[in-house]
């Protein structure tokens, strides 16, 4: 009788351990992406405030990087909190993966919007794949993603902002680096 004796070592069991994650990640996404594609799974809205969510954002994250620049309050925008927190972590944390020093949110009000910025200062996205950064399983380069990262975060982003009514974009910070921007409506006034 044979037997074949398999060795596993830390690095074997690390590699799993990141395999394991990946596949978590990708499966909550796509699984995301699939209750917002389907219109019977619509929840309740409420008055939220960006402000509140991305100041919470920054003192949740263990990263020195990640700052809140300015922020407006109360910046009420009518919607679903969960899915607005998604948005600002799926951002910061594409920042996070791209930045060299720093990344910043800020949330402020402009006219009839709420408006979110999420700046870095990495390699930014050049103009022509700007666009095509929102697509699903879309990956633009080693610089910009997370090796963790599923090519679903822009995605879900724009779709959750598209269900509140608002626009996403992606432009140059002031550095001349990435800034995502996001415009919701606020709430008409009672």
């Amino acid at each position: 009788m044979l037997t074949t004796t398999h060795r596993l070592d830390a690095s074997s069991i690390d590699d799993a351990l990141v395999d394991h994650e990946r596949l978590n990640a990708l499966l909550d996404d796509l699984l995301t992406l699939a209750r917002l594609d389907d219109p019977a799974t619509v929840t309740a809205t409420r008055r939220v405030d960006l402000g509140d969510l991305i100041t919470e954002c920054v003192a949740r994250s263990a990263d020195h990087r990640l700052r809140a620049k300015r922020v407006d309050r109360p910046a009420f925008v009518v919607g679903r909190s969960s899915q607005l927190r998604r948005v600002i972590t799926n951002l910061t944390d594409n920042a996070l993966a791209a930045c060299r020093e720093v990344a910043e949110g800020s949330v402020r009000l402009e006219g009839d919007d709420v408006t979110l910025r999420v700046d870095d200062d990495g390699p930014g996205i050049a103009p022509a794949d700007r666009e095509r950064a929102f697509d699903r399983f879309v990956r633009l380069d080693e610089a910009r993603t997370a090796e963790r990262g599923t090519g679903l975060g822009l995605a879900i982003v724009r779709e959750i902002v598209r269900e509140h009514n608002g626009h996403v974009e992606i432009g140059d910070s002031p550095s001349g680096a990435c800034r995502v921007t996001l415009r919701l409506p606020r709430p008409a006034a009672h």
